[in-house]
Formats: structure tokens, C-alpha cells, sequence
């Protein structure tokens, strides 16, 4: 892209140079549209810039030809690069015939970008992006098959799902016997100490006996 200027320095206009022919050069502005100006009208750095640069000869359009340029920028590609990608396809002698023949490999082939591939991918015929598509569609499954395994694996998630939801309830059910079990040996345990508790308790309160009494008062007496 470059901004081209008379020779009074007046009128300046931004474009992409397409080619020279009989004595006017072809420009591609930034809006699509396509002119012709007169090489003496050019200010004399830009009539210097054609000569030190190789200037592609602009070919004449012939009745087949197809507009490559306003194709190009149509799918949104920036005038500069569809300009260069213009002169390459005329190049190579490429026509509205062979639309249908456009694949990704051929355009990559003749220069085209990663991104400008995408946007020229989605102009094409719908003809030319089945054909693309085709391998792939060959080797998967019909939509019939894709929905039926869809709903295959579907029943088989709930299948799943099922086992899940069985395996995580017995456990529940598992921890909370052992949870119960655990409790009863709890207040078992408690209830033998309370037992054993009360029993000590009750041997150390007991009241000394007659029998016992009266032997304890003969020992004191002979000993006094």
C-alpha cells in the first residue's frame, strides 16, 4: 500500500499498485475500487518509484477474465494483499472456471495466508467447501450412526451413573452400621464401668458386723 500524489501535490490517494499498462498505472484503492491514472500526472517521486521497483505489466482484462481484486476483497482481504494475490492467479492464468477446484492446498500453494485461506474458504461455492470437506465426511460416521452412538453412550453414562449412585449408598449404608455398632459398644462399655463403678462404691460403705466388732474389742483388751 502505498499513498500516491500529482504532480501539483494536490490530490493524493492511498492504493495498491496493480501493474502499468499503456501509459497508465493501475491502482487498487483501499475501498475496492479499482483506477487508472495517467504515469505523467504522477508526482515525480512516485514516477521514480516505479522505475526503481519491478513494476508487474497490468494485463488487459479479456471477456472471461474474472475480477480476482474485487473477489478478493469481498472475503475481506486488505486491497494491498488482494492486489498481489490478483496478479498471482493471473499469473497462473486462473479463471471463474475453476471456483469449484479450490482447495486449501492450492491456495496455500499460490501465497495466501493462514488467515486470508479462512476468509477466501467461506466465499467459495458451496460445491468447492463440500469437496474439502469430503475426506473427512468419508471417514466418519452418517449422522444416523453418530446419533444413535450419541444415545448409546448416553444410556451407558446413566448405566454408570446408577452403579455410582448404588455403590456410594452402600457404603453409606456400611459406615453407618459401623457407626451404630460402635455406639452400642460404647454404652455397653459405659454401662459395665457405671456397673463396676457402683459395686466399689458399695464395698466401701458396707458397716463393720457384730462378729467383727466384738473381735476387734477382745484384741484391744488383751493387749491392754
Amino acid at each position: 500500500m502505498r499513498t500516491w500524489t500529482d504532480k501539483t501535490g494536490t490530490f493524493k490517494v492511498e492504493a495498491a499498485l496493480i501493474g502499468v499498462s499503456q501509459g497508465k498505472v493501475q491502482l487498487h484503492k483501499i475501498n475496492g475500487t479499482k483506477i487508472a491514472v495517467p504515469l505523467e500526472k504522477l508526482s515525480a517521486e512516485d514516477v521514480e518509484f516505479l522505475k526503481s521497483s519491478e513494476t508487474p505489466k497490468a494485463t488487459e482484462p479479456t471477456a472471461n477474465a474474472f475480477d480476482w481484486a474485487t473477489f478478493f476483497t469481498t472475503c475481506g482481504i486488505d486491497s494491498q494483499s488482494a492486489a498481489a494475490y490478483t496478479a498471482i492467479f493471473r499469473k497462473e492464468r486462473l479463471d471463474a472456471d475453476i471456483l469449484n477446484d479450490i482447495s486449501r492446498d492450492v491456495l496455500k500453494n499460490l501465497g495466501l495466508t493462514e488467515g486470508d485461506i479462512l476468509r477466501v474458504m467461506k466465499k467459495l461455492p458451496k460445491k468447492a467447501v463440500e469437496g474439502e470437506r469430503a475426506p473427512t465426511a468419508a471417514i466418519s460416521s452418517s449422522p444416523d450412526q453418530n446419533r444413535a452412538k450419541s444415545v448409546a453412550e448416553q444410556q451407558a453414562e446413566q448405566e454408570n451413573i446408577k452403579k455410582l449412585d448404588y455403590l456410594f449408598a452402600q457404603k453409606l449404608n456400611t459406615q453407618s452400621e459401623r457407626q451404630l455398632q460402635e455406639a452400642k459398644d460404647a454404652a455397653l462399655a459405659a454401662e459395665l464401668q457405671a456397673k463396676e463403678h457402683a459395686a466399689h462404691k458399695s464395698r466401701e460403705r458396707r458397716p463393720i458386723s457384730n462378729e467383727m466388732l466384738t473381735f476387734i474389742i477382745v484384741e484391744l483388751t488383751v493387749h491392754v
